[in-house]
């Protein structure tokens, strides 16, 4: 049996793995804005349990002000087909 895809869909899926990464989404920009709080010395980490990013949809990662690098995991497969 094959599954339709999802028509209409409004929403992609990321996902945050742990309390440190935060998701915030704006519908009507179709932006998801993510941040994170764990760093060490120049580097900062999020991480996903899931990241899908739908076509239409954009996804700004930001940096906290003290870090210079951003690292991110990603659990289970990743599905970027948007703006990161």
């Amino acid at each position: 049996m094959f599954a339709a895809p999802l028509l209409g869909a409004t929403q992609s899926n990321i996902t945050a793995l742990g309390s440190q990464t935060k998701i915030s989404y704006n519908d009507a920009k179709k932006t998801h804005t993510i941040t994170t709080t764990l760093t060490k010395g120049d580097n900062a980490f999020n991480a996903f349990k899931s990241f899908t990013l739908h076509s239409n949809e954009i996804a700004n990662l930001q940096f906290p002000s003290n870090t210079k690098n951003l690292l991110n995991f990603v659990r289970n497969k990743i599905d970027i087909q948007g703006t990161l």
